[in-house]
């Protein structure tokens, strides 16, 4: 009979040789950027609203399988050539680590007096 964590690791093995994607991680702590193993899951478009008025972000999910690099809130990863800052970061069941990524583009600012708005 095998146990929760050997059953754990063979297939987080698993998970990684199949859903794996080597991103990059950076943050102040390090000189240069680490590899790491992670499922990534596909980007989200949302339009979020601030002081300024309405702008696009781009948001994804990773999820970090097997990660001995602490990730700090100030980090970015690179995925693809673009980079993500950290917007969330939540622990799930065993080992794994869920960190929401936003992207951020130009939106529409509001100027007051302009136009007459």
């Amino acid at each position: 009979m095998g146990h929760f964590h050997s059953d754990y690791e063979n297939a987080s093995a698993d998970l990684v040789e199949y859903y794996g994607q080597p991103i990059l991680y950076l943050d102040r702590s390090l000189t240069e950027p680490v590899s790491i193993d992670a499922k990534v899951y596909s980007e989200r478009q949302q339009r979020r609203q601030n002081d300024f008025g309405w702008y696009w972000v781009q948001t994804r999910d990773v999820e970090l399988l097997r990660c001995e690099q602490e990730i700090r809130s100030d980090g970015t990863l690179t995925i693809e050539g673009r980079d993500y800052s950290i917007d969330d970061i939540g622990l799930k069941n065993g080992e794994r680590t869920r960190v929401t990524l936003v992207r951020a583009q130009a939106g529409e600012i509001n100027r007051p007096g302009y136009r007459g708005s």
